[in-house]
Parts: C-alpha cells; structure tokens; sequence
C-alpha cells in the first residue's frame, strides 16, 4: 500500500522561510477531533529554526509555536560535578 500525502505549505515564524512539507493523509484520518500537532526540526523548512505547527482536522494551518530550547540528550543537563573546597 502506498502511502498518501497532503501537502502543507509551512511558514518559519521567527524568519518566515516557506516550503511546502508533506504530511501523510492517514494522520488526518486518525485524529477525529482536536488539533494537530507537528514538531519542525531545524533544517526542514530553514536551517536555524525549530517550531510547531497546528493544524486542524482538515490540513488546515492554525497556528505556530516557536521553540525557546532544544536539547539531544540529557547529559547536558547534568550539573557540572562539584569540586571540594579544602
């Protein structure tokens, strides 16, 4: 079976870059109610900019989130190990 996609047109909301992103149809058809929920990494649409778009049941875009951090692993959340004071 092959898969079907609706095409969206997606807008960076810090730098307003634009491309058309395709998001499979089958999401569609699995959310009833509600919004979807879509994370943009960096790269996808522009190069520096991660965020989330919205959209409604119907591919529709709704809204824009941008993202304040971004982490790879947890390890940089570690604290620094702490040195002893003699």
């Amino acid at each position: 079976m092959q898969l079907q996609y609706k095409l969206i047109k997606v807008v960076c909301p810090r730098c307003g870059a634009e491309k058309e992103v395709p998001v499979p149809n089958s999401l569609f058809s699995q959310k009833k109610t509600g919004h979807i929920k879509i994370r943009v990494p960096k790269g996808v649409v522009c190069q520096e900019h991660v965020f989330i778009v919205f959209l409604n049941i119907n591919g529709k875009v709704i809204g824009y989130e941008t993202v304040d951090l971004s982490v790879s692993s947890i390890t940089e959340f570690e604290p620094p190990e702490k040195k002893s004071v003699d």
